[in-house]
Parts: structure tokens; C-alpha cells; sequence
């Protein structure tokens, strides 16, 4: 079943695009929680909630390996880059709404991805997928940069965001050199471990226990957390780096969305062409030939 799932790359890039999708909705979810749960503590609960799940998935799967010198490194640094995304996104969410922050965290991943992923992996994208990434970077900058009047955020959130892009773009680049060593299911059980870990200290200097939003938190942590970064990690399995950043643009794609529905959040008619350009984008990706 495991080889099923990734025997082509069609499927890994729908794997992704599914993972993306879930990804956007806890932007929208979360904000309901900041009235009495930190940013941190909630970036905290979101990957230790998963942790135990991923765990359980990785034992019913029977594929838990050794772990080498070098994958444990790897291992740590996807536990140390997904606890300062989920620490910053959240931070950036709180200022700057959750459409805008989930934005800004990835608009410049593609690039970041795309350059250091081709010296770094020698990953050697095809031409469409090289073609997508300014497509896709434009208009999630569309989708930035043109709000309807009296929209603002602040200083402060933007480089929260913008921290969340870097700490994403090393996540990605490091899941990519390990996706296909590993069960998907090990891999995020031991990095959301660290990544719980890391952000503990934090967390309890900011006010661990929440005194409600406990369904918000489960939510957070199976669906947008668990399910969705296996989900990933399967479609890394042959994937490239670049067209994985592509790809997970339609998660601020379906946070504009869900936000400017659900919570009132507008973007003015640039904004529509930038989400028309990231769909593009993505359908360049999925129909890339190399």
C-alpha cells in the first residue's frame, strides 16, 4: 500500500496538494484561539498532539528502521525548522490574520527551495516546473501586496512570516533528502517529537495549559498536523523540491479563501489575479514532462 501511494509522481504531487489544502485551514481555525491561548502554546499543542498519532500510524505500519548517525541529524533539523514555523506562523497569524500570514510564510519558500534544492540535492527540475516559480511567487505577491483599502499589518508580523518562509524552505529541502529513506510516519513522528520538544520551553513561559479551545487544539494536531505532513512526506517521495514548493502555495491559496469567507477578510481584484496565477502555476507543476 505504502509503494502504492507513491509509485508516480501525479500522485505524489496530488499527495501534496491535498496536504496543502488541510494545511490552510489551521491559519482560519487557530484564530479563535488567541483570545486565551499564546501563539507559541499553540504552535506547542499542534505538533505534540500529533506526535502520539504518528506514532501509533508508525507502529500499525511496521516500518520503523534504525536511525543512522546522519538521519538523526536530519531528523533534528526538521524537528528544530518545523518548531520555528510553527512558533513564527502562529506569531504572524496573530498580527496579521490568517490569510495574509500564511501568505507571506510562503510566498518566498518556492525560490528558497528552488535555488538551494538544485545545489544542495541536484535536484533538476523540468522547465515548466522552473517556469512556475516566479508564476507562483507573483501571485502569492499579488495576493500580498494588493489588500482592499484600510487593510494593514504590522512590522512585527510580517517578520514573524517571513522567518516562518525561511524555517519552511529548510523543513522541506531536509524532508526531501529523507523522504526516501523512511517511513513517512517515522519521519514525523521523531521530528514533530523534537519540534514538541523545542518549543516546550517557550511554551511555558507563555502559558502552557489553555483553559479552553482543547477541540480547536486536537483538531490542529491530527488533521493540519498529523494527517497532512504524512501526506506530505509521501508525495516528497518523487517529487522535487521545486515543484513541492509550487505546489504547497495552494496552501495560502485556500487560507485567502477560507479567511475572506469565514472571517471577513477582503483582497482587492489584484488579489484574484494572483489567485488565478498560483492555480496556473500549479497546473504547470502537475503537467510538467521531464
Amino acid at each position: 500500500m505504502t509503494r502504492d501511494l507513491s509509485t508516480t509522481r501525479h500522485t505524489g504531487a496530488a499527495l501534496i496538494a491535498v496536504s496543502a489544502l488541510l494545511w490552510s485551514t489551521a491559519g482560519l481555525v487557530s484564530t479563535s484561539l488567541f483570545a486565551h491561548v499564546h501563539p507559541l502554546a499553540v504552535g506547542f499543542w499542534r505538533v505534540a498532539l500529533a506526535v502520539p498519532a504518528l506514532l501509533i500510524l508508525a507502529r500499525a505500519a511496521a516500518r520503523w528502521r534504525p536511525v543512522t548517525r546522519r538521519a538523526a541529524l536530519l531528523l533534528a533539523l526538521i524537528g528544530l525548522t518545523q518548531a520555528g514555523y510553527q512558533g513564527f506562523y502562529f506569531l504572524g497569524v496573530s498580527e496579521l490574520g490568517a490569510g495574509r500570514a500564511t501568505l507571506v510564510a510562503l510566498c518566498g519558500a518556492p525560490v528558497l527551495i528552488s535555488v538551494i534544492g538544485a545545489a544542495v540535492l541536484k535536484d533538476r527540475p523540468g522547465r515548466l516546473e522552473w517556469a512556475a516559480v516566479p508564476i507562483a511567487v507573483a501571485g502569492a505577491a499579488l495576493l500580498i501586496g494588493a489588500p482592499a483599502p484600510g487593510v494593514e499589518g504590522s512590522v512585527l508580523g510580517y517578520a514573524a512570516a517571513g522567518a516562518a518562509a525561511l524555517s519552511y524552505a529548510v523543513f522541506a529541502l531536509t524532508a526531501r533528502a529523507l523522504a526516501g529513506l523512511y517511513h513517512p510516519f517515522q519521519i514525523t513522528a521523531i521530528g514533530f517529537a523534537v519540534a514538541a520538544l523545542t518549543l516546550l520551553p517557550l511554551a511555558l513561559g507563555a502559558g502552557l495549559i489553555p483553559a479552553q479551545g482543547w477541540g480547536t487544539l486536537a483538531y490542529l494536531g491530527l488533521v493540519p498536523t498529523a494527517l497532512a505532513y504524512a501526506l506530505f512526506f509521501f508525495g516528497m517521495r518523487t517529487v522535487t523540491a521545486t515543484a513541492s514548493g509550487v505546489l504547497v502555495l495552494l496552501e495560502p491559496a485556500g487560507a485567502a479563501v477560507l479567511a475572506a469567507l469565514l472571517l471577513g477578510e477582503r483582497y482587492g481584484a489584484l488579489g484574484l489575479v494572483g489567485g488565478a496565477l498560483l492555480l496556473g502555476a500549479v497546473l504547470m507543476v502537475n503537467f510538467a514532462r521531464r
